[in-house]
């Protein structure tokens, strides 16, 4: 689950002291390719073996979901349709400027005009509030939440009262005229980048404040007001997204409409766009890769493959009777597993086997090397003695792919140790709303993580911060909350420049050699294949958002 802002940490060296009324460069213009591109045509996409995670704006935080809202929300502020470097600079969207004010706590946005979501509705500072108060609902539990009422970070003045029910809004978001005024209680210097995460997106009020959209039947269900709107949304079935009617703005959009189609088998829908009954699949059986490389190579053609800024790991949940309290067996264990063969498995450009919380080349990370890409059975074994308990532990697991290989391989390993797992597992998102669930029974899951934006706190705070764990739709797996750890982690966020860097770096170092809450095993690769009707010189690979923008795709 989903990413992401190189601005935060250029913000991040000059101090939110320093932060003054500013404005934005003017917005970059599509690529090149983009303005000669075919008009017209729908692009028939498949999501083999999985339905997306959600389709309301306030909760999906899944890669694929967001990878449909690049193109059919409007943010304050948006990364544009680039590859890198201009591609991570944010530029504005729905807002025309904004201004710092009050020692860099209170942001006043200037809501542009002529903007209208796909009923043509207008869009005004209004939808930017709701949006912000939607993902602060008690009933929803909206991922967002933690984004914006975090004491240690970008924290809403007011956004605390509204999830404990003491307020329906916040003091700290307020609506003048033209303006939408957000107060925080703390300068943060990543809240721009923040606000560009799709929770925040104009959102139409006719959505229910606290209950989540779930299907789509036309165009009135779910508002957007971005390039494109979803326009139909069957669960476990199929999704459409079409041209938003009213749409404006500068923004490239090239094709008619996307018809999704989900939990397509896996090799049926590698076999269907070799065949051009598809246009995209979005997952590749383990063996296609190679087939793929060979026959069109990995970087100009219909298959292209990219790193990315994703970890793979497997948590332990601290909560679980195998776990808490024993740190000795989560690093066992982290000893015990094969990430070699564990990345193997996956095939030829899955990705290399990584150990950190952050990925490599992420702003702040230092490899050092602690845990083997092959095992230490002897210091495993070692690790592990007295320290098995019951030795037995719930391993939530994905279905697709190679998912049921690697379990069986990582349940080898961990028999060397004295743990026996029972297997349970998921289709796609599913995992991650069992084990999102405080008090899930899950010893083990697996999961995976990309930026939301380039700053560690991504990372390190979002992923394991004990302070931000809630009742449903926690991003914390491992249910980390150590309260020595938490404290470090809340002085590293207030720290600005190379002092942040450095110590989260350390941090991630720490974390991971001492408490080992995770056992990351992958850096992957991202890995896209078109089908032939595909025009390839529309393929732009946007750095934040790690995907090829559904709006800038085109038909030959």
């Amino acid at each position: 689950m989903h990413r992401r802002m190189w601005l935060s940490v250029a913000m991040l060296a000059v101090g939110a002291s320093m932060l003054v009324a500013a404005g934005f460069a003017s917005p970059a213009e599509s690529s090149p390719s983009a303005k000669k591109a075919k008009r017209g045509g729908t692009l028939r996409v498949n999501l083999p073996g999985t339905d997306i995670d959600d389709i309301d704006p306030s909760i999906a935080y899944g890669t694929t979901t967001w990878h449909i809202q690049y193109s059919t929300a409007l943010k304050l502020l948006n990364y544009p349709d680039r590859p890198a470097p201009a591609g991570s600079r944010l530029v504005p969207e729905g807002a025309t400027g904004y201004k710092v004010s009050n020692g860099g706590r209170v942001y006043t946005f200037t809501i542009a005009k002529g903007f209208k979501f796909s009923d043509g509705l207008a869009v005004t500072a209004k939808n930017y509030a709701y949006a912000f108060h939607r993902a602060m609902d008690k009933e929803l539990q909206s991922p967002g939440f933690q984004f914006i009422a975090d004491p240690s970070g970008s924290n809403i003045v007011g956004a605390q009262d509204v999830r404990d029910g003491k307020a329906a809004t916040a003091r700290g978001v307020r609506v003048k005229g033209n303006k939408l005024i957000i107060t925080l209680t703390n300068a943060d210097a990543t809240f721009l980048a923040k606000a560009t995460m799709p929770f925040f997106q104009a959102m139409s009020t006719k959505l229910p404040r606290t209950k989540k959209v779930i299907s789509v039947a036309s165009r009135n269900d779910l508002p957007s007001a971005g390039p494109y709107y979803v326009s139909f949304r069957e669960p476990n079935r199929a999704l459409t997204v079409k041209k938003n009617p009213f749409y404006k703005g500068k923004r490239p959009r090239n094709l008619d409409a996307i018809n999704m189609r989900v939990q397509v088998n896996l090799e049926a829908s590698y076999r269907e766009v070799l065949a051009n009954q598809a246009d995209y699949t979005l997952g590749l059986p383990p063996t296609a890769a190679a087939e793929l490389g060979r026959r069109f190579g990995t970087t100009k053609g219909q298959f292209r493959v990219t790193p990315s800024a994703c970890v793979s790991y497997i948590a332990m949940n601290n909560d679980s009777p195998l776990f808490s309290n024993n740190a000795k067996l989560r690093r066992a264990v982290n000893f015990a597993i094969n990430r070699s063969a564990m990345v193997d498995l996956a095939g030829a450009y899955a990705g290399k086997p990584h150990d950190q919380i952050l990925p490599p080349g992420f702003p702040g990370f230092r490899n050092a090397n602690i845990y083997p890409a092959r095992p230490n059975l002897t210091q495993a074994k070692s690790l592990a003695r007295g320290a098995t308990r019951s030795g037995k532990g719930v391993y939530y697991y994905g279905l697709s792919g190679s998912g049921p290989d690697r379990m069986e391989l990582v349940r080898g390993s961990l028999k060397q140790i004295g743990v026996d797992i029972e297997p349970k597992g998921f289709r796609g998102f599913a995992i991650y709303d069992a084990a999102g669930r405080k008090g899930s029974e899950h010893a083990f899951t697996t999961g995976g993580w990309c930026q939301d934006y380039p700053d560690p706190y991504n990372f390190v705070n979002v992923l394991l911060y004990g302070g931000n764990i809630q009742a449903d739709n926690n991003n914390n797996l491992a249910y980390f909350n150590t309260p020595a750890y938490n404290k470090k982690m809340e002085r590293a966020s207030r720290l600005l420049g190379d002092a942040r860097l450095k110590t989260y770096g350390a941090l991630d170092i720490d974390i991971s050699k001492n408490q080992a809450p995770w056992a990351s095993w992958n850096n992957p690769n991202h890995q896209f294949f078109f089908g032939s009707r595909v025009d390839p010189k529309s393929f732009v690979f946007q750095p934040i958002y790690e995907e090829a923008p559904y709006n800038l795709l085109a038909l030959k």
